[in-house]
């Protein structure tokens, strides 16, 4: 396709971000998932539009990495719908043994990802 040994390739871009995604999820670090997801969405969408504006048909492979991409972000929603859960019976147990725990507003404060945007 004439663009040299040394080409960008949006789809191997974005699968190794939902890597590094999935990697940041397993040690619970759901805002770098989230920030690793959101660039593979800026890289497939832009790929996505460069075919569209050429007026050709979106590739097969582009549309499989682009679903691929929205079950990620499902893995990521349930990781962070698992650390609030997990959260909040910690603090139930806590309550419950008569500990204080966090004060009430940092509880009301909600998930610790406050960067975290579910489409």
């Amino acid at each position: 396709d004439g663009r040299g040994e040394h080409s960008f390739d949006a789809r191997e871009w974005a699968k190794n971000a939902m890597t590094m995604a999935s990697f940041h999820s397993t040690e619970s670090d759901l805002a770098s998932a989230e920030h690793c997801l959101n660039a593979a969405v800026a890289v497939l969408s832009a790929e996505k539009k460069r075919f569209v504006a050429e007026g050709a048909e979106v590739p097969e492979e582009l549309q499989e990495s682009i679903a691929h991409l929205d079950i990620a972000f499902v893995d990521l929603w349930h990781g962070l719908l698992r650390e609030c859960a997990l959260s909040s019976a910690k603090a139930e147990a806590a309550q419950a043994k008569g500990e204080a725990g966090q004060p009430q507003e940092l509880r009301a404060a909600g998930p610790r990802f406050p960067g975290l945007k579910l489409l």
